[in-house]
């Protein structure tokens, strides 16, 4: 049959789009695997049908006007929303890529055989869609021969593509899988749930896929009792996930010390006013940064009596994190008590009115907590737990003890912006530098336990009998859906990006140290969330595995402030892996800390000692930084582990990145505090408006100075209470982030650099879907 090419061209076009933007079949074209349904093409528009029209819509958004493919790089490849240019375009196209010469430049780029191609190369050679299109281009050059070509690429059906957009947005396998992805299809108590996927991310697994894995699984709990270990079926898991709430919203309260509701009352004392603000409970929230909480969570007012008929514990409202308690009857105490966890994992952006899943947000880093030494927002909860359990207690009891020297360690503590919650069932291991398992429960719960019990052996039964409830409950969080309206047609350009585009091809990143794996895209670190590449094998093993980000960068590699990292690498690590949390019990050389003396615990919290080592250490076998999951992205602005970018478009830009910034600030009541209104989120630049400063010389306030002093004690002096002098600094200082100041610098992930503006606008665009 003779084809002419008036009639080829249509359907040769909406192949050679296939090329431009990715794998766009859901990965039929990369696995090898062969069309579906046995047919035969009686013309060229019936092989077009089958083999190529399933795939054309997620091609025409880059190669148009305003499309990531509007460049001068990618005018030889120029289409239009009006379909009825494709010929003509598609023609011009293709003879201004020389034809077939001896191949065309359409296969070469998209199977990786010529210049860098921003949608990666979907079409390897040993793939149908390699196939396919060669057999559409010798069909184009050689019309006589077409049905020849056609018959000699068999018979079948392309699948309809997976979508480019869509997300489960966080949360546990086994929350989506007991309750339904959207939680609405609950499976009976009784069922067995699955092995969770994270437990297969194990030493060569996912190998030679386009996203990486380097952040090993470890089992942890495997010799503790059946109690502490993991729930096994959908009604086990729901008792632990519930119980877990209660401890978070209620249950840690009632451990620690309390205050009395008319000392909590007379908090603006101390904050320097000359009287009681009239919206008091407001201001309590903006001075100490916390979120209102979504229940009724009630303190007794000055005269009123928590359970008269009608009070229901009382007029005021406490924030979440703080709690009325109650005692054994049920009543109302007008004691308050507070959850740690709080203070770091529950923040606000926005409020309840401005849409579904706003306002108070569990799981969302805390940016604005308040601290009385460290900049508005950070933690240093590793430096806490070093001070506390490694030098104030023992290192298997847990017992207090006083020989302070015993932990030497000169290194200085690091800063951290708190992660996302919402992202815990999507990592293989914890903390930013991935240290150790996600499994190594006992951690989670060192802050609340050193308030439940003076007692070692009651807090380490504490920490066994609560932590897989915490942690049920915190993996069953998922992120909130972004409240603004997203283009999709720019989101589907960034998602091809994201997950496709090799930035280490490009020549900016040409003498950078590259990824120890992965395909060198977005995704390769951060893990793939497009439907289309999660049911892609070239991407991952299986689609369970989406959403999971399980890769750290070497120090070398990321280049972001290496502090947080480098504190860890040393002596901590030494003494953890050796320590009642990395859960010793399995070794045969284990003592339980109850049958020792003393003495014997005295003399054995030494690195000289011989001592057994826990199943779950601190050495993942990359000192740098796990790369974080994205889901809900969009909320948990600042950036970076120390959160001293504001915006994603800084962090993909390094030259946004300001050195001297705040965020926007509101006052009430002679109080000021970071403004979480939607008023101030930057929705253009994903992350918060803020006012770039300027720094003053020789200024004694290390938030302010150019050139900041030695403000940060190491280690050991905090132990042996010589730290270094502070200088001044107040409430409205600690509010600058001074990134200048040790542990606070923003340099590093400058390999995103390489994006074009048009391209860095299409992934943020995208990542507002995650």
């Amino acid at each position: 049959m003779n084809i002419g090419i008036p009639r080829l061209l249509p359907w040769l076009g909406l192949s050679l789009l296939t090329a431009c933007s990715g794998n766009y079949d859901g990965g039929t074209a990369n696995n090898g695997g062969g069309p579906t349904e046995p047919t035969e093409f009686a013309n060229v528009d019936e092989f077009y049908k089958a083999r190529v029209e399933p795939t054309m819509s997620y091609c025409v958004s880059c190669h148009v006007s305003g499309g990531v493919a509007d460049t001068p790089e990618g005018e030889r490849m120029h289409l239009s929303t009006d379909r009825s240019q494709d010929m003509a375009l598609l023609r011009a196209s293709w003879e201004a890529m020389d034809r077939n010469n001896p191949v065309s430049r359409i296969l070469l780029m998209s199977s990786g055989q010529a210049d860098p191609h921003s949608g990666g190369s979907p079409w390897p050679q040993s793939g149908n869609a390699y196939r396919d299109m060669r057999v559409v281009l010798s069909c184009f050059e050689n019309p006589d021969q077409c049905m020849q070509r056609i018959a000699e690429a068999g018979g079948g059906v392309t699948p309809a593509p997976q979508p480019l957009l869509g997300s489960n947005h966080g949360s546990s396998f086994s929350e989506r899988y007991c309750e339904g992805p959207d939680g609405d299809a609950p499976r009976p108590d009784a069922t067995v749930l699955p092995t969770d996927p994270r437990k297969l991310i194990k030493a060569g697994y996912n190998s030679g896929k386009a996203v990486f894995f380097n952040a090993y699984w470890e089992d942890c709990r495997a010799d503790l009792p059946v109690e502490a270990q993991e729930p096994k079926t959908c009604g086990e898991y729901r008792a632990k996930r519930d119980a877990g709430w209660h401890l978070m919203s209620e249950g840690f309260a009632d451990n620690g010390v309390a205050r009395t509701a008319a000392q909590w009352r007379e908090q603006w004392r101390e904050w320097g006013l000359t009287a009681e603000p009239a919206n008091f409970d407001e201001v309590v929230r903006l001075r100490t940064g916390r979120a209102r909480a979504t229940y009724h969570n009630p303190y007794p007012l000055p005269g009123e009596d928590p359970n008269a008929p009608g009070v229901n514990g009382g007029s005021g409202e406490l924030p979440f994190g703080f709690r009325q308690r109650k005692d054994a009857a049920g009543n109302w105490t007008g004691m308050i008590g507070t959850t740690n966890c709080a203070s770091c994992h529950v923040g606000e952006v926005g409020t309840d009115a401005d849409g579904e899943g706003l306002g108070t947000m569990y799981g969302v880093g805390n940016s604005i907590t308040y601290s009385n030494t460290l900049q508005r927002g950070q933690s240093d909860a590793v430096t806490g737990f070093e001070i506390l359990q490694f030098v104030s207690f023992d290192w298997d009891s847990i017992d207090s003890v006083t020989n302070f020297a015993k932990y030497p360690a000169t290194h200085m503590p690091s800063l951290q912006d708190t992660p996302s919650w919402w992202n815990t069932g999507s990592r293989s291991r914890k903390f930013f530098d991935g240290g150790v398992a996600m499994d190594s429960l006992r951690i989670d719960l060192a802050a609340a336990s050193s308030s439940a019990s003076p007692i070692g052996r009651e807090r380490r039964a504490y920490i066994d009998r609560h932590a897989q409830s915490t942690q049920s409950w915190v993996e069953s969080l998922k992120s909130p859906a972004y409240p603004r309206e997203i283009d999709t047609a720019l989101a589907e350009q960034g998602a091809i990006l994201f997950h496709a585009k090799n930035l280490w091809l490009e020549q900016g990143n040409a003498s950078r140290p590259r990824p120890p794996g992965g395909n060198g895209s977005c995704a390769s670190c951060h893990g793939a969330y497009s439907p289309q590449f999660v049911n892609d094998p070239e991407f991952l093993v299986s689609p369970d595995l989406a959403g999971i980000a399980a890769s750290i960068s070497p120090k070398s590699v990321i280049e972001t402030d290496t502090n947080r990292a480098d504190q860890l690498a040393g002596i901590f690590a030494d003494v953890w892996e050796t320590s009642w949390w990395a859960y010793p019990e399995g070794s045969p050389a284990y003592i339980d800390p109850d049958t020792k003396t003393p003495e014997q615990e005295r003399a054995d919290d030494t690195l000289a000692a011989s001592r057994p080592m826990g199943a779950c250490g601190w050495r993942p076998g990359t000192i740098g930084y796990l790369a974080p999951p994205l889901h809900g992205v969009w909320a948990s602005a600042p950036y970076f582990h120390n959160g001293t970018v504001p915006t994603v478009e800084a962090v993909l830009d390094s030259s946004k990145r300001p050195d001297y910034w705040r965020r926007k600030v509101k006052a009430e009541g002679g109080i000021s505090g970071f403004d979480t209104s939607l008023d101030a989120y930057d929705f253009e630049h994903m992350g918060w408006k803020h006012d770039v400063l300027a720094c003053i010389q020789d200024s004694p306030d290390n938030f302010t100075a150019c050139v900041p002093y030695r403000e940060e004690p190491t280690i050991a002096e905090t132990a042996s209470r010589t730290p270094p002098l502070r200088g001044p600094s107040t409430p409205d200082t600690r509010m600058i982030v001074n990134t200048k100041r040790h542990a606070n610098g923003n340099g590093g992930h400058e390999f995103s650099d390489v994006l074009t503006d048009a391209e860095r606008r299409a992934i943020i665009e995208y990542m507002k879907t995650l």
